[in-house]
Order: structure tokens, then sequence, then C-alpha cells
């Protein structure tokens, strides 16, 4: 087991995806997404925010979805510039869909979005990794 990618979810071959701190790989996406998600959980939170609605939300979620897609399942180059920037935007998706859950748990246009999100990118994922082993065995 390679120690040095613990803090990440990316298979070795895509490390160059993740920043380092010394020996360890963070995925760069999640470091920017997940404290940002975080801040505006807590900010809406503070200040009582109205909940989401579904133009909002698909807002949000659409253009690092888009970015997503473009990288992993059409092929477009990595960029650890447009991973920052949209990282951003991913955080507070993610932080307003969750200020959404914590109020109505079993809402079900939070997870209605959620799920479509974590279904096109798991095909999108899905065709990337197929075609890197493609690639690999040729």
């Amino acid at each position: 087991m390679d120690r040095s990618i613990w803090l990440a979810h990316h298979p070795p071959e895509d490390s160059h995806r993740c920043a380092r701190f010394g020996s360890l790989r963070v995925c760069r996406r999640c470091l920017v997404a997940w404290p940002v998600a975080i801040a505006v959980l807590v900010l809406g939170v503070a200040r009582g925010h109205p909940l989401p609605g579904l133009s909002e939300l698909v807002a949000w979620w659409s253009l690092p979805l888009a970015e997503f897609v473009a990288v992993h399942a059409l092929g477009r180059p990595y960029s650890a510039r447009r991973t920052w920037v949209l990282g951003i935007i991913l955080g507070v998706a993610l932080g307003r869909t969750l200020s959404r859950t914590l109020w109505a748990p079993v809402d079900g246009l939070a997870w209605a979005v959620l799920g479509t999100v974590a279904m096109i990118g798991g095909v999108s994922a899905t065709l990337y990794h197929c075609s890197v082993k493609n690639r690999e065995s040729v």
C-alpha cells in the first residue's frame, strides 16, 4: 500500500491530481471543496439562510459536474488551476446541499440532486478508468 496517498482517493497513477504536503498527497478538489462546504454550512446555519431550492442546487452543482464529466468521460486534459477554482464552487454546492439535508434529513429534493450528481460522476469516473486500463493494455 502506498502510504503517501492515504489522504487521497486517487490511484497512484493519478497522483498528479493531488497536492503534496511533504510525503503525503491530498486530492486538490477535496482540499478546497470540503473546507468551503463546511464554512458555507456553518455560515448558513448561523445566518438562518432559507433552504436552497432545485434551481439553486442545480446552478451550484452544474459547473463542477460538467468539468468532472469533461475530464473523466470526454478526455479533456486535467488542470490543477481549474480544479482549485471549481473546487470552491463545488464547496458551495456541497454546503448548500448539506444545509438542506440538515434541516430536512429525509428531503427528497436534496437526495435526488445528490443521487443524480453521484450517478453522472460515477459513470464518468468508470469511463475514465476503463479508458486508462485500455490504454495500459495496448
